[in-house]
């Protein structure tokens, strides 16, 4: 097996740390959301959660939290790949906004806009090392957006 670069611990490391960030709360600023809004955004919390659980058991034992490609790793274009190049953030990102927005804490919405730039910079380099190694994926990111569908094509 490859060992693992330098950058590739950094960007687990520092998403780990985000993940622990998140499970905090601290009260930044006060405000509410009504029952109906909590429920709502729950919901979609949940789907995000689907989402990222979907992408995950769709490349099964792949599953790495380093940005560099496994060795064995085929480039996924079916299923929730159709969709978006990186579901498992996109999971993740819908979870972190949407369960903040249930909760009325400015904090996580604040921890998911600063994880959101750090996944966005996350996703940029593990598509340098995927262009590296699979010459279809130039073509395939030009087909599907990067956390979210291509409403342009």
């Amino acid at each position: 097996m490859k060992e693992k670069s330098i950058q590739d611990w950094i960007y687990v490391i520092l998403q780990f740390i985000f993940f622990l960030l998140y499970l905090q709360d601290f009260t930044i600023l006060s405000w509410e959301i009504s029952k109906d809004a909590k429920i709502l955004f729950q919901l979609i919390a949940g789907m995000g959660l689907l989402f990222s659980i979907l992408a995950v058991l769709s490349i099964n034992t792949l599953v790495s939290p380093f940005p560099s490609p496994k060795k064995e790793m085929q480039l996924q274009t079916k299923g929730v790949f159709a969709f978006a190049r990186h579901p498992i953030y996109t999971g993740i990102l819908i979870l972190f906004y949407a369960w903040g927005i249930a909760q009325a804490s400015t904090y996580k919405i604040s921890i998911a806009l600063f994880f959101n730039l750090f996944i966005y910079c996350k996703a940029r380099y593990e598509e340098q090392l995927l262009r590296e190694k699979f010459p279809d994926y130039k073509e395939y990111a030009l087909k599907t957006g990067m956390f979210f569908p291509k409403l342009f094509k």
